[in-house]
């Protein structure tokens, strides 16, 4: 089981011009497979609906796409 964590600026208004973040927790089923969290997180995509994220993975040099509707696994791209 792996655990994605994201970052979210608040909008709001604020005194000494400081920022507010809320940190939200995920839980995605890895059904196994060896998920790359480390920096290629950043450079990782949504699809056009929003539905899955793809990430890229160092291990084996593949795009792993995760279903957000599920929160699992859903297939793995090599190059």
């Amino acid at each position: 089981m792996y655990v994605f964590l994201s970052c979210q600026r608040k909008y709001t208004e604020i005194e000494n011009n400081e920022a507010l973040y809320a940190i939200d927790t995920v839980k995605i089923d890895s059904k196994g497979h060896l998920l790359d969290l480390n920096r290629f997180i950043l450079i990782s995509d949504l699809d056009d609906e929003e539905k899955s994220l793809f990430l890229y993975n160092a291990f084996d040099h593949s795009i792993d796409e995760i279903n957000l509707d599920r929160l699992d696994f859903a297939n793995k791209y090599f190059f």
